[in-house]
């Protein structure tokens, strides 16, 4: 579980579809605005914390970072593996993972 001090910042679908974010302690949840998502859909993470970053993928195929996080398809979600549909985990010293579905997008 990362860290209270890391803010998760923004996170936006790139095909214009925007993706809120209610920011409550460790328990993050990111919402659509729009449902009407697929596999090729784009979207892209950015956080805010001593070493700043962003991702930026599709549904199970996301990229890297600009600071070194490595983001690649959570094999295993644990208790959530019915929010599989968008899923995304990183190596750092924070090991972690976001996972989601066409409706919701969930952190731990």
């Amino acid at each position: 579980m990362l860290p209270k001090s890391i803010i998760f910042v923004a996170l936006y679908v790139l095909s214009g579809r925007e993706v809120l974010c209610n920011n409550q302690g460790t328990d993050f949840e990111w919402t659509l605005q729009q449902s009407n998502v697929d596999d090729d859909t784009l979207f892209a993470v950015s956080f805010g914390d001593y070493s700043d970053g962003w991702a930026v993928g599709k549904y199970g195929k996301a990229t890297y970072t600009t600071n070194g996080f490595t983001w690649g398809p959570a094999d295993t979600l644990g208790e959530y593996t019915e929010v599989n549909f968008l899923s995304t985990s990183w190596e750092d010293e924070y090991i972690g993972w976001l996972a989601g579905s066409q409706h919701t997008l969930l952190h731990t």
